[in-house]
């Protein structure tokens, strides 16, 4: 219980403790390190890393988006290998949830992404180039 509290008390304080990091911030960022458009990029990511972030998964795949341009190619790891060794022996590309975090979960299900088949350790990408990649 007490867990539950502080786990509670965490998530409210956060947005307040923290700096914001905004879609536009991470746009920027994004350029500065050299993402062009037309690229392709793997993105393994951990949201609740980034601090507090207005639009969540939302802001953050948007920002990602933005800084490749139509022509890029999005790719992360929608891996669902917990689901494996807790004794799912089903898995189906559409509804099987990743175990990676809420980034990947949310991605993997936006309009036009595409997973891999394979049962622990698929991806799931967006753009040109994603359904060779993924084959």
């Amino acid at each position: 219980m007490a867990s539950r509290i502080k786990r509670w008390a965490g998530r409210l304080l956060r947005p307040m403790m923290q700096s914001w990091l905004t879609q536009a911030k991470m746009s920027a960022d994004l350029e500065a390190i050299g993402v062009r458009q037309g690229g392709y990029m793997l993105v393994h990511s951990s949201l609740s890393s980034l601090g507090f972030v207005p639009g969540s998964a939302t802001a953050v795949v948007a920002a990602l988006r933005d800084s490749m341009g139509l022509n890029g190619t999005l790719v992360l790891p929608s891996h669902s290998w917990l689901w494996m060794n807790k004794g799912a022996r089903e898995f189906d590309v559409r509804r099987t949830p990743t175990c990676v975090g809420a980034l990947p979960e949310f991605f993997r299900n936006q309009p036009s992404v595409v997973r891999s088949l394979h049962p622990t350790h698929s991806v799931a990408a967006i753009g040109p180039q994603a359904e060779p990649l993924i084959e």
